[in-house]
Order: structure tokens, then sequence, then C-alpha cells
């Protein structure tokens, strides 16, 4: 989805996703889930978020996003890591995205 102003993708949802992004400065690309900010930076990676469930993640599996919250205004991810946040308690841990 191409925001009406052109110069970004934004999809707003709560979701289950799986993304596989190109760079591109000129358009940003941004996961918006239940309070969380995703921002690719070129990259293969993995959004949970739903407004029933407690529990909000990113996993990246290739490249770097960068996860903003109210609470972590910058949280950059390398690979295999998960950014997770639940109940307001919010964590970056690493994961075998292999045996996910």
């Amino acid at each position: 989805m191409r925001a009406k102003n052109g110069q970004q993708y934004r999809i707003a949802e709560t979701l289950t996703a799986c993304f596989e992004v190109t760079k591109d400065e000129e358009c940003p690309f941004i996961v918006s889930a239940d309070g969380m900010d995703t921002h690719v930076l070129g990259t293969k990676f993995n959004v949970t978020a739903y407004e029933s469930e407690p529990i909000r993640s990113v996993v990246l599996a290739q490249g770097c996003v960068q996860v903003e919250t109210t609470q972590t205004p910058k949280a950059i991810l390398a690979p295999n890591q998960m950014f997770s946040s639940v109940e307001g308690k919010e964590n970056i841990s690493q994961v075998d995205v292999e045996q996910m």
C-alpha cells in the first residue's frame, strides 16, 4: 500500500505477516501495528501484533529493521533477533529463525 503523499509505504494493521523489502531511501516502508512502528531498512522480517493478544513482536531474518514504541524510541535489530513487548515489558532476544 502506498501512502497518498507518495513519500512512504505504510501498513497499519493488527496482523501476523512476513515481509521481504528492498531498501528505498525515497520511499520508506513502515509497518505500524498496535502502537509499534517497524521501519524497514532493506530486509526480511515477521511482525505479529493483535489487539486481543498481550504480546507484540518483530523477528528479523535478514537485513536490518528499526522498531519504535512509546517506551523504546529506536531499537535496531540484527538478523536472528526478536523485539517483543508483553504488557509493557520490552525485550530484545536472540532467536533461531530457521526454527520458527
